[in-house]
């Protein structure tokens, strides 16, 4: 795709297609859809969220000192020693395609590719979570952590770390000996180790630093998601706002709304979806101005609420065509 996320093709076959569609910073979708030559242009509008099932490539880096084993993304290929499964044979079962991140891919005997002389950490793409209350994570995880000279749990880690330019923090660590199924880590809440506003990255770590023992790590189906309802809506009162202190225009908008204002104190604007989901969040500053903010793609109706404190100062219904 361009940088506008269109696709350009004058060469498919009237026929019925499987698209697999997404985007860092949104949920990605697998659908089929009916190709006829000479059709409109198809829009398919992807829900916000920061999600990643591997699927496609949204740029995670890896990086370390590791000496082998270093992550990999991919369709995950089976390792086993005396019977035991070490690497995973298959990603989720049920989330798109068929690649998770797997350290050192190579399938085989159990300690082939495996971790080896240092760690190898994997991070995601950078993240804007200003437009959660409640920002919780979510992923699971594979990992063989052991030693089997002495049949004993090894003595290294698996570790997810909160990451921002200030540094990176351990928000959740595994060590089990063999966790060798896939794991959940649910609703682990990350808003407190960061300060709002503060683009952040997750970092997944792991390593055989200590003695050697067999160590291989996976992850899949990686989501940040809200854990605290929208607010109410539609029954909260009113507080007494004069009807020549907030306008909007144009109405029915495009891509840009513009929201003109005279306030006697400071207010946070914020925009809905009808399913509750806040689409946008805008400071306004005491005072008159006029301040443009960019609209969701998806025509429709939404609903735009401007608040100060526990005040809800307006509340109106907008039209985005």
């Amino acid at each position: 795709t361009g940088l506008d996320g269109r696709v350009f093709r004058s060469d498919f076959v009237a026929n019925t297609y499987r698209f697999v569609i997404g985007q860092w910073g949104h949920r990605s979708l697998d659908t089929l859809i009916q190709v006829q030559p000479g059709q409109s242009p198809i829009i398919i509008d992807l829900e916000p969220g920061y999600y990643d099932d591997f699927a496609l490539d949204f740029g995670w880096e890896v990086s370390g000192d590791a000496a082998r084993g270093a992550w990999e993304r991919g369709t995950p290929i089976e390792t086993s020693f005396l019977g035991i499964n070490i690497a995973p044979g298959a990603d989720l079962f049920d989330d798109i395609g068929t690649e998770a991140y797997v350290t050192g891919n190579a399938g085989g005997y159990g300690a082939n590719g495996d971790v080896d002389d240092g760690t190898t950490m994997l991070e995601s793409p950078v993240m804007d979570l200003s437009l959660y209350r409640e920002p919780l994570l979510r992923l699971h995880w594979w990992l063989v952590n052991y030693d089997f000279n002495t049949n004993q749990p090894g003595d290294d880690q698996l570790r997810i770390e909160l990451s921002n330019t200030l540094g990176s923090i351990p928000i959740a660590t595994f060590s089990d000996g063999i966790a060798n199924s896939w794991n959940l880590l649910d609703s682990l809440p990350i808003g407190p180790y960061f300060a709002p506003g503060t683009p952040v990255t997750i970092r997944v770590v792991v390593g055989d630093e200590g003695q050697q023992h067999i160590v291989e790590a996976a992850i899949d189906g990686f989501e940040v998601f809200e854990g605290d309802p929208a607010p109410d809506t539609t029954t909260t009162a009113l507080a007494q706002l004069p009807a020549s202190a907030l306008s909007y225009y144009p109405q029915p908008t495009g891509d840009q709304l513009f929201i003109a204002y005279d306030l006697a104190e400071s207010a946070e604007w914020e925009l809905y979806d009808l399913q509750g989901r806040l689409m946008l969040r805008q400071a306004l500053v005491a005072g008159a101005a006029t301040v443009p903010v960019p609209m969701p793609r998806a025509a429709g109706a939404y609903l735009a609420i401007l608040r100060s404190g526990d005040k809800v100062l307006d509340r109106r219904k907008l039209l985005r065509q």
